[in-house]
C-alpha cells in the first residue's frame, strides 16, 4: 500500500464527500419524479470520487500515488454534466423530445470517462502547489472533460 499522513487540508474534500453522500441518500429517499431523482443521484455520485481522490491526495507525499489517484477521481468528472442535463430536462419537461442530447451527452462523458483512466491525455501528471499538496498538470483533453459540466448544463438551459 502507499503511505498517507493526515493532512488539515483534506478536510474541506472530506466535508465535500459527505454532502455529497448526504445529497444523494437524500435524493435516493424523497418521493419525486424518478428521472429528477436519478439525475441528482447520479450527479452526486459522479462527483463523490472527485472528493475523495483529492482528500486522499492531500495526504500523500508520493507523485506518482498523486497520480493515479487523480486519475481515478477525475474520470467521473466528465458524467455530472451529463446527469445534471437530464435533471434540467426532466424539470422543462422536455426529456422526451430530447432523448438524443442525454444519449450523446451521456456517450461522450462514458469515452472522455475512459479516456482519463486509460491514457494521460488528462492527467499526465501532478504539480505541488505552495500548500505541499499535489495538483492536477493539465493534459490535453483536460479542458475538454471538465468543460462537460458547464456544456451540458448550457445545452439543458438553452
Amino acid at each position: 500500500m502507499f503511505d498517507l499522513r493526515w493532512s488539515w487540508l483534506c478536510v474541506p474534500y472530506a466535508v465535500c464527500a459527505a454532502a455529497l453522500v448526504a445529497v444523494g441518500v437524500v435524493a435516493a429517499m424523497v418521493r419525486g419524479d424518478r428521472v429528477m431523482r436519478l439525475g441528482v443521484i447520479g450527479a452526486s455520485t459522479a462527483a463523490l470520487p472527485w472528493a475523495i481522490s483529492f482528500c486522499l491526495v492531500s495526504c500523500t507525499d508520493d507523485a506518482e500515488v498523486a497520480v493515479r489517484l487523480l486519475r481515478l477521481g477525475t474520470g467521473p468528472v466528465s458524467l455530472i454534466g451529463p446527469n445534471l442535463l437530464l435533471v434540467l430536462l426532466g424539470l422543462s419537461g422536455q426529456l422526451e423530445r430530447q432523448r438524443w442530447a442525454v444519449a450523446a451527452s451521456g456517450a461522450m462523458g462514458t469515452v472522455l470517462l475512459g479516456l482519463c483512466w486509460g491514457t494521460s491525455w488528462t492527467v499526465p501528471g501532478v504539480h505541488r502547489l505552495t500548500s505541499g499538496m499535489f495538483y492536477v498538470t493539465a493534459g490535453p483533453l483536460t479542458d475538454v472533460h471538465i468543460a462537460q459540466l458547464a456544456m451540458w448544463i448550457a445545452v439543458g438551459v438553452v
